[in-house]
């Protein structure tokens, strides 16, 4: 038996947990982006660790996925490149959460410092004029 043919079991079985690896992260990445898309934000926490290990697992087999799906392996090119897509999405999901998060607790700041003293009266314990809201607001007031 050749070193080559010794090696043929791990190989093989590096290429199955490979294939695993994909499809299991795919379906993280399938449910977390459900949740979002869903309104269930509660969820997403659920997915963090499950997907960062598989994430650390497909990074790690990083090389033996690219001799993959260079090698002619079409369906390793295609669970690379549904992944990939599923990341971008998510990822954009994720950023565009953070920036409404961020939107609704800066006029939450905003709102709370209006109706406190601070923005009632000011520095010099004058009543302040009629405080207006900020011109660029971002948000969506159509509701």
């Amino acid at each position: 038996m050749t070193a080559n043919e010794s090696d043929a079991p791990a190989v093989a079985q590096g290429n199955r947990q490979a294939r695993a690896d994909l499809e299991a992260l795919i379906e993280v990445l399938d449910a977390e982006i459900a949740a979002i898309e869903a309104g269930a934000l509660e969820r997403v926490g659920e997915f963090l660790e499950r997907k960062s290990v598989l994430v650390a697992r497909v990074e790690a087999a990083g090389p033996l996925l690219s001799d993959l799906a260079e090698g002619g392996d079409e369906g390793f090119g295609l669970l690379l490149r549904r992944v990939s897509e599923l990341i971008s999405r998510d990822q954009a999901l994720l950023e565009r959460l953070a920036e409404t998060t961020a939107e609704v607790a800066a006029e939450i700041a905003r709102i709370r410092d209006r109706h406190s003293l601070s923005g009632v009266y000011e520095a010099t314990g004058r009543k302040r004029e009629k405080t207006a809201p900020p011109p660029s607001s971002t948000l969506d007031w159509s509701v």
